[in-house]
C-alpha cells in the first residue's frame, strides 16, 4: 500500500468532515443568498408601496390645504345664501317686511316660481346643478324712485343674491305707475343630485 493511500485512509474521517462542512457551507450560502434576494424584493415592494402612499398623502394634504385656504370664502358664500339650501321662505318674508317698512301702497303681489337649473352649465353626477329662482312681483301706484329704493333696500336685507331680470312700467297716472318685475335669485345646492332609479 502506498503512502498516499495510507494517508487517505487515516484522514478519511477528517476528509468526510471537510466535505460535509463545505457542502453545508455551500447550502448555507445559497440559502442566505436566496433569503437576501427575497428580503431585497420585499423591501423594494414595500418602498414602492410606501412611495405610492406618500404620493396619495401629499395629494390629500394639497386638497386639505386648498380647502383650508378657501374655507372662509365658502363660508361667505354660504352666509350670503349663494351656497346651501335656498332660503325661499326668507326671500318672501323679507320682501313683505321691506314693503311694509317703506310704507308703500298695499298693492304688492308676488309669486316665487319653481327653481330651474341655470342654463348653460353641464350637469354633473356628483354636484347638484346651480339653480335659478324667479320671483315675479307687481306693484301698482308706485313712483320710479320708490321702486328703485324698494329694490335696493330689498337687495341689502335679503339673504341671497338676485338680479333684476326685467321690469316693465305701465299705466302712468297721478298716483304713480304699475310695475311688473322679475327678480332672479341664484343658488348652488350642496347636496349631490339624486341617482336615477335603475330599471
Amino acid at each position: 500500500m502506498s503512502d498516499l493511500a495510507s494517508v487517505v485512509r487515516q484522514s478519511r474521517a477528517g476528509l468526510i468532515t471537510l466535505v460535509t462542512t463545505i457542502t453545508v457551507g455551500g447550502l448555507a450560502y445559497w440559502g442566505v443568498t436566496g433569503l437576501e434576494q427575497n428580503v431585497a424584493l420585499e423591501l423594494s415592494t414595500f418602498q414602492t408601496r410606501e412611495a405610492g402612499e406618500n404620493a396619495k398623502l401629499n395629494e390629500k394634504n394639497a386638497e386639505l390645504g386648498f380647502l383650508k385656504s378657501n374655507f372662509t370664502r365658502f363660508e361667505t358664500l354660504r352666509g350670503s345664501g349663494l351656497a346651501g339650501n335656498a332660503d325661499r321662505e326668507g326671500w318672501a318674508e323679507t320682501l313683505l317686511k321691506v314693503h311694509k317698512n317703506k310704507a308703500l301702497p298695499d298693492t304688492l303681489s308676488y309669486t316665487l316660481l319653481v327653481p330651474v337649473p341655470v342654463p348653460g352649465i353641464e350637469p354633473s353626477p356628483t354636484v347638484a346643478p346651480a339653480q335659478a329662482h324667479d320671483m315675479t312681483l307687481t306693484l301698482d301706484s308706485i313712483h320710479e324712485g320708490e321702486l328703485f329704493e324698494f329694490l335696493s333696500s330689498y337687495e341689502q336685507q335679503v339673504r341671497g343674491r338676485f338680479r333684476v331680470q326685467s321690469c316693465q312700467l305701465s299705466s302712468p297716472s297721478s298716483k304713480g305707475l304699475n310695475a311688473s318685475c322679475i327678480l332672479r335669485f341664484f343658488n348652488q345646492p350642496l347636496t349631490p343630485p339624486l341617482a336615477a332609479p335603475s330599471t
